[in-house]
């Protein structure tokens, strides 16, 4: 770093000299105020480029201006170029994403797709099921079946008695991978649940109905009674295969209900005492 030519007493602009031309600054003609919005939008060695080829800070500033302009509309373009990769990017992900899914899809239907129909009846997707569940001993019931159909299905799927069984429905394409995702995350609470829903389970239908539902809801709430709105609730949240009866997939959805209205009613009750302990006689 050189001192400008033809102006001897100017100081060395390097980049240490950059806060004390800043504190000169102020002696300007120009406003304290633009300068050191200047010196914040402009870097440090950006502004050191501009000063040593200036005779005076003044003489320099216009040069500052078209520089950070033109490293403005650079950045910019860099930005532009920078976004069109994101979307390509994403483009791309997508369309990979899709074939992996695509992929997946036609493994299942070449395995389990015995009737070449172009999906997964009934019989197939339940031997499907099973052998993702292979750990499992017991066989899956009809109610995890069809909690498996109606989380893969867009819309609430309306059971006409025997429509399934029969092999008049099918799961196909992207509502298979739905499937599969839906059931191992169930089997991830497997045998939290089953110990519980089995034991008031008896019939084995795979299924429990409203008093069921409270015999187990009563001892999870350590033995003591609970509301009957409380049971209705429950059961209305969570009854997703079947109305009035909870399925053991839905058993987890029911056991999060239950501990959501305990803890609501637990926390009343501590506002409540709170509060009374407020009130002077």
């Amino acid at each position: 770093h050189t001192q400008t030519q033809g102006n001897t007493g100017a100081k060395p602009c390097s980049l240490a000299n950059i806060n004390s031309l800043t504190r000169e600054s102020s002696s300007l003609s120009i406003s304290t105020c633009r300068w050191r919005s200047l010196s914040i939008a402009l870097s440090r060695r950006a502004l050191s480029i501009v000063l040593s080829r200036s005779r005076s800070l003044e003489r320099s500033l216009p040069v500052a201006f078209v520089l950070f302009a033109a490293l403005e509309r650079e950045m910019a373009a860099v930005a532009a170029v920078l976004a069109h990769k994101r979307i390509a990017d994403k483009r791309l992900e997508k369309r990979r994403e899709k074939e992996d899914s695509h992929t997946f899809v036609q493994q299942i239907l070449k395995k389990y797709d015995t009737s070449k129909s172009g999906g997964l009846k009934y019989e197939e997707l339940k031997l499907f099921l099973g052998e993702l569940h292979s750990g499992c001993t017991s066989e899956i019931t009809e109610g995890e079946v069809k909690w498996v159909i109606q989380m893969a299905t867009p819309q609430k799927e309306i059971f006409t008695p025997g429509e399934w069984e029969l092999g008049l429905r099918q799961l196909e394409g992207p509502s298979l991978e739905v499937a599969a995702k839906e059931w191992l995350q169930y089997l991830r609470n497997y045998d939290e649940i089953s110990e519980v829903f089995d034991r008031h389970s008896n019939d084995h239908s795979g299924f429990l109905d409203r008093s069921k539902l409270k015999a187990v809801l009563v001892e999870l709430n350590e033995g003591h009674e609970i509301l009957e709105d409380d049971v209705d609730k429950v059961m209305s949240q969570a009854s997703i295969v079947s109305h009035g009866q909870v399925s053991k997939p839905d058993f987890v959805k029911a056991i999060s209900v239950w501990y959501s209205i305990d803890d609501e009613r637990k926390a009343l009750a501590l506002l409540t005492n709170g509060d009374s302990c407020c009130v002077l006689s």
